[in-house]
């Protein structure tokens, strides 16, 4: 299981992981494309920092779904897709602590019911 902070940051992570494979050209288009998708939708950092902080937040049914859609994503792809060894190695990273049922979120509509602040801390520095 992972700790809170670890997991903001993998969906920190995450939200560049996206970026990195969309700007790739080496990168099968339809895997792009997803990740385009994906990214559309995906909180952000801001969001995220927002709703930890506000008594109550959770996250919208579109980024809910966005993050399990991604992480689902996340552990499709693999070398035969994703040939940089930098972004390589950002997925790694991402997937050692992105938030997975094991963390109890199950599936979206489970996530949005559940206050961030339950789920998320700010990462320490």
């Amino acid at each position: 299981m992972t700790t809170p902070d670890e997991r903001l940051r993998a969906l920190r992570y995450a939200e560049e992981l996206l970026g990195r494979i969309v700007d790739d050209a080496h990168v099968p288009a339809a895997v792009r494309q997803r990740a385009r998708d994906l990214a559309m939708a995906f909180p952000g950092r801001r969001e995220l920092l927002a709703g930890i902080e506000t008594p109550g937040a959770r996250l919208t049914p579109i980024g809910a779904q966005a993050i399990i859609d991604a992480g689902v994503f996340f552990a499709r792809i693999g070398r035969p897709d994703i040939d940089d060894e930098e972004t390589r190695t950002l997925l790694d990273t991402v997937m050692r602590h992105y938030p997975t049922s094991r963390d109890g979120w199950r599936d979206a509509q489970h996530l949005q019911s559940v206050p961030l602040a339950d789920f998320l801390a700010e990462e320490s520095t």
